[in-house]
């Protein structure tokens, strides 16, 4: 069936479900987005457990591992972000990929201090 978010309460928040390779974004407790993700490759996990947006960065980013697009930070060093590669797969780096196609909506709706819900 279609992807659904695990947990439930008021407000806003993101949810990553890694076996699904999905992110859902939800409003008021609503489920109003659903992309596509490419999480960690194998020895490289994206982190699970509850984290908050910490920082923002908008456009083009130049990290050690390549480019990423628009990344918001949930842990210092993993960020979801946009990416031209995005294969139904684990194939990041630890972070969590999505379309570069739909990062500049998603990138605004992502602000700091909202919750970040990460599992399998």
């Amino acid at each position: 069936g279609p992807p659904a978010p695990r947990h439930y309460r008021t407000g806003d928040w993101v949810e990553v479900d890694l076996t699904r390779q999905v992110l859902m974004l939800m409003r008021g407790g609503a489920l109003v987005k659903t992309l596509p993700i490419s999480s960690g490759a194998w020895g490289m996990s994206t982190p699970t457990g509850e984290y908050r947006i910490l920082y923002k960065s908008w456009g083009w980013v130049q990290v050690p591992l390549g480019w990423m697009y628009s990344p918001s930070y949930f842990r210092t060093s993993y960020a979801i972000h946009g990416s031209g590669s995005v294969p139904a797969w684990p194939a990041s780096h630890g972070f969590v990929r999505t379309p570069v196609w739909a990062t500049d909506e998603l990138a605004g709706q992502l602000y700091v201090g909202l919750p970040v819900l990460i599992y399998y």
